[in-house]
This record gives C-alpha cells, sequence and structure tokens, in this order.
C-alpha cells in the first residue's frame, strides 16, 4: 500500500497516488482495524537528463539506469547532487528511512535526532557535502517537505547517512551498557551480469 507505479495505454510506467477510505481493514486472524486511512503515494520517477554547474545526470546507454556524475569540490558535488535529485532525496528520506527503516516519526523525533545532534562528528568534508546539497534542494524549486511536516534539514542528511546505526546512537549510555552492533550491504548487477530473461534489465538491493 506504500507506493507503485501503474502503466498508460502505451505502456509507459506513470508514477500513482490515491487516497483510500477503508471501512475494515484485516490485519491478522481474528483482528480487524476499522475506520482507517490508506494513502498510496508513489516515489519520483528518476528526471530526464539534465546538467548544472559540476554534476550531470544521463542515461546509461548500454543498460536502464541513470547515471549522476558529479565534479568539484565537497560542496560543489553535494550542490549538484541536491539540485538534480531533490524529490529523489526527499522520497529517499520518507518512504525509506522513516517509513521502512526507523518505522515511527516519534522515535525518529525524540530519540534519534537528539542523539545525533549529541553526538555525531562531522568531517569538514561530509559539512561541507551536506550543506551543499541542501542548498541544491532549496534551488531545485522543488518540495522540500517532508513526512514530518516540515523541510529536510542537515539532520536528516545525517541520518540518512548513518541510519543503519540508529540503535547505536540511540542506546542507553549507562556504565556497562554495550552499543549494538549493526551492518549493512548493497549491490547492483546489469549488462552480462543479468539473465537474459531479464532483457538487460538491472537489479539492485
Amino acid at each position: 500500500f506504500r507506493s507503485f507505479y501503474v502503466e498508460d495505454s502505451a505502456n509507459v510506467l506513470k508514477p500513482y497516488a490515491e487516497s483510500v477510505r477503508a471501512s475494515d481493514f484485516y490485519v491478522g486472524e481474528s483482528q480487524v482495524v476499522t475506520d482507517v486511512d490508506i494513502v498510496l503515494r508513489s516515489p519520483h520517477l528518476m528526471p530526464s537528463p539534465q546538467s548544472v554547474s559540476h554534476g550531470t545526470l544521463r542515461k546509461a546507454d548500454a543498460f536502464p539506469a541513470t547515471i549522476l556524475h558529479v565534479h568539484g569540490d565537497a560542496y560543489q558535488r553535494g550542490y549538484a547532487h541536491g539540485f538534480l535529485l531533490a524529490p529523489q532525496i526527499i522520497d529517499f528520506f520518507d518512504l525509506f528511512l522513516i517509513e521502512d527503516m526507523v518505522r515511527s516519526t516519534q522515535f525518529y523525533l525524540t530519540k534519534l535526532v537528539p542523539a545525533l545532534q549529541a553526538y555525531a562528528s562531522l568531517s569538514d568534508q561530509f559539512r561541507q557535502g551536506a550543506e551543499g546539497m541542501l542548498a541544491g534542494m532549496r534551488s531545485s524549486n522543488h518540495s522540500l517537505k517532508t513526512c514530518l511536516g516540515r523541510d529536510i534539514a542537515l539532520v536528516d542528511i545525517i541520518a540518512i547517512n548513518t541510519y543503519s546505526d540508529a540503535l547505536s546512537w540511540t542506546f542507553s549510555r549507562s556504565p556497562g551498557n554495550t552499543a549494538p552492533q549493526s551492518s549493512c550491504s548493497q549491490f547492483v548487477f546489469w549488462g552480462k551480469d543479468v539473465a537474459p530473461s531479464m532483457q538487460k534489465g538491472t537489479i539492485a538491493g
């Protein structure tokens, strides 16, 4: 129910969003929630190829993927990234970080954000890149409002880059307590590394 695409008459994927009112919603055996509002929301499609100072967004030639190329110092690279992909960054924050990983706006605002503000030590390069990203997003003229009801902020960019360590940031620092350990890995395959039945598709996870 979170987000998806539908095909139009020309078989072109289009983002789809709709509000649904349900009188009864079955969540398990003998468990019914009544009077439910469900909002179906899709993430933004990747934008068409375009360029800005210190950054270019283009379609790959040999496989179905969008490539972001940035250059310059940390601030300039961040600015280009934010300008070219502002809606996608908001989607990542709302639909992945908050909804899928943290799963609670209350925990995020009352636990994770204060912990990041108290304990996160940022390198100059990271801070410059994050501040450049925010400046680029603001210059893009896209809405920067998040599911929190406010515009995305520096602490949210920090959270996007440290979400897998959320429990480590928020654990009780009483004597004798040990921070929980976490890890994350990602992969992308395309071209000859993808089965022919995928029709040169891209697999990311």
